[in-house]
């Protein structure tokens, strides 16, 4: 499946849970993609090549904070009790 595939198949997919995309953020990346976005009613709205998505990196950082978050939940396994089980 290619990516502008893939893109209508999301759209699809939000639509029939009533969620309407209409902007997309991205980077100089998504150029290749622009008349297929636009195609489908999506305003494409990017940056320079070498630039962020200030919005983008702001929701991944807390993306990976909550995982971290999580995995620190779990109880840790001893570095000892590792080394005894491999001698």
């Amino acid at each position: 499946m290619t990516g502008n595939q893939c893109l209508a198949d999301k759209k699809r997919q939000k639509e029939a849970r009533s969620f309407n995309i209409h902007q997309i953020l991205g980077d100089g990346q998504f150029e290749h993609t622009r008349k297929h976005i636009e195609h489908m009613g999506i305003i494409l709205n990017m940056t320079s090549l070498d630039e962020h998505v200030p919005e983008i990196e702001r929701n991944i950082r807390t993306i990976k904070e909550s995982v971290q978050a999580t995995v620190n939940l779990f109880p840790l396994v001893s570095q000892e009790a590792d080394r005894g089980n491999s001698i």
